[in-house]
């Protein structure tokens, strides 16, 4: 685990996950778009998404556990699958 990000690896997912939802509430943006990037970045489903969502896991765990994280995320930006969500 990189050191200068240790503290954000303890954070609690299921703390998170409301935020974003405002975020998204805020740019007009959907919780499905939020759950596709999700599972385009982890290779979780839907199911696993939610039970996350609802359940006291840390960050750590959350990328841990997931069964195919997607080797082009140090490539795209959130802009970018924003973006690409937008066109489709």
């Amino acid at each position: 685990m990189n050191k200068n990000y240790e503290k954000y690896y303890k954070i609690k997912y299921n703390e998170v996950y409301p935020l974003y939802i405002q975020k998204l509430n805020r740019k007009n943006r959907t919780i499905e778009e939020l759950d596709e990037v999700i599972m385009w970045l982890t290779g979780y489903t839907i199911d696993k998404v939610k039970y996350y969502a609802n359940n006291d896991v840390t960050f750590d765990e959350f990328f841990k556990n997931a069964p195919k994280v997607n080797p082009n995320k140090e490539v795209s930006k959130g802009h970018d699958l924003w973006c690409k969500n937008r066109r489709n």
